[in-house]
């Protein structure tokens, strides 16, 4: 029973850094589209 609430905490602290590390990627995602539109442009 403990060890299932222990994979329970660390499965939590495993997807919050997963969402964490999507919103960077979302980030630099949208970061290098607009640097890309702006060489575009140029």
């Amino acid at each position: 029973m403990t060890k299932k609430r222990q994979n329970k905490a660390t499965f939590r602290q495993v997807t919050r850094k997963s969402d964490e590390e999507k919103k960077s990627d979302k980030k630099k995602e949208s970061a290098g589209l607009s640097t890309n539109a702006l060489l575009k442009l140029h």
